[in-house]
């Protein structure tokens, strides 16, 4: 005679060892579960297990582009909100406690995935903080570079427009020999200064001085490093990195343009033009985008003109068609992406963000004031030539702290 007791538990014991092991999961089988998820869901799924933690950890995420937006609420300073441009329409996130330790410092870019945090005091300490992995890196004071911008501004404002960007060779979280190079401007001229890991220092190339106005730097197979500068025309400087900085070649560009007397009035009005380096499979890409100074559309986006840099002939030519590729441009590193990864995105577009810092203020009272400042965002196509505003966010409010894409 069976004892009952002893039935029960063997019926329950045989359930519970037929019950899956998630921990035990194959490495190649949880690998091609990580392929079909989004970054948020990986996240996620290391709360499951120790062993699921683990695998995690060194994964890398896969990454869509993100608009960082401030926290809906205004005395949160710590916490963020994302804009998933390429997830489905209206997917925002909000990652609660991102910048705990940073709440007096300010972002002033983003590159490759990971945000530049700028703490001022006391000798304007620059730190990484990847938003996604939690990953943190300390860089050098670049307080010894800016020193007279901190002691002659107390105003967080004024200091931070004098930091115009930062951006990084490669992935800190897969090269660990990355180099980072900044923009920085003094009494409206700029100067340019760069640092490796390891160093306790940043090393300038150049001083601000009126023989140099830079717009922008970008980095080209990880040791080239193009900067983009204006006097009598644009130039682009091309620094190798590898052993001690040395300017490799100086190209001046010819403008493909000639403007009729009503081309040059128009552009007269618009007043305002601002211009990116961008790498795009392979190719350099200059890009100017014109800002509206008029009351009907004040320091609004009107326009951007493409031009690829032929580096043979140091000519200007003029690109009327992105083909499925997408732009991003703000204050951060400048990127190309293809809508074949991100089918979401509007090939043949440029994706932009404010990347103003002077223009935060406000223009009269009450109902008719104007709010200037974060807030000039949106889709130009390039084919159509229109821009879009993006329906999910409120453009009409000044978006204090700036907007930053975050991308793969």
């Amino acid at each position: 005679m069976v004892d009952k007791a002893f039935h029960r538990r063997t019926t329950r014991t045989e359930k519970t060892t037929n019950q899956p092991n998630w921990s035990e999961l194959p490495p190649e089988l949880l690998e091609l579960i990580l392929k079909s998820l989004t970054a948020v869901d990986i996240i996620h799924i290391k709360a499951v297990c120790s062993s699921w933690m683990h695998a995690v950890k060194h994964y890398p995420l896969p990454q869509s582009p993100w608009l960082m937006l401030p926290s809906n609420d205004q005395n949160n300073v710590t916490s963020r909100c994302f804009f998933d441009v390429a997830g489905k329409p209206g997917t925002f996130y909000t990652m609660t406690n991102l910048f705990r330790g940073f709440s007096d410092s300010w972002c002033i870019g983003s590159s490759h995935g990971w945000l530049v945090i700028l703490d001022p005091n006391p000798k304007a300490v620059v730190h990484l903080l990847h938003p996604l992995s939690g990953g943190r890196l300390r860089l050098p004071e670049i307080g010894t570079i800016i020193a007279e911008i901190l002691t002659s501004f107390n105003n967080d404002v004024q200091i931070r427009r004098h930091i115009s960007k930062v951006v990084l060779s490669s992935d800190p979280a897969r090269n660990n020999n990355f180099t980072a190079a900044a923009l920085f401007e003094e009494k409206q001229r700029s100067g340019l200064a760069y640092c490796k890991k390891g160093y306790i220092t940043w090393i300038e190339f150049y001083k601000p001085s009126d023989e140099y106005s830079y717009s922008d730097v970008i980095f080209h197979n990880d040791d080239q490093l193009f900067e983009l500068r204006h006097r009598n025309g644009w130039l682009i400087d091309v620094w190798n990195l590898k052993e001690n900085p040395i300017v490799m070649k100086t190209i001046r560009l010819q403008d493909c343009r000639r403007f009729t007397l009503e081309e040059e009035f128009e552009r007269f009005l618009c007043g305002r033009y601002e211009t990116y380096l961008v790498e795009c499979l392979g190719e350099i890409l200059l890009v100017e985008r014109a800002i509206s100074l008029r009351r009907s559309h004040p320091n609004r986006t009107v326009s951007f003109e493409v031009f690829k840099v032929n580096l043979t002939n140091s000519q200007l030519e003029k690109v009327e068609c992105l083909d499925d590729r997408v732009l991003f441009f703000d204050v951060n590193q400048s990127v190309s992406l293809s809508t074949r990864d991100f089918s979401a995105l509007e090939r043949n577009s440029i994706y932009f963000t404010d990347d103003r810092w002077c223009m935060m203020r406000r223009v009269g009272k009450g109902e008719g004031s104007t709010a200037y400042g974060g807030n000039d965002i949106g889709v130009y196509s390039v084919e159509y030539g229109v821009v879009k505003p993006f329906d999910e966010i409120n453009n009409e409010r000044i978006i204090d702290p700036l907007p930053f894409w975050i991308l793969p």
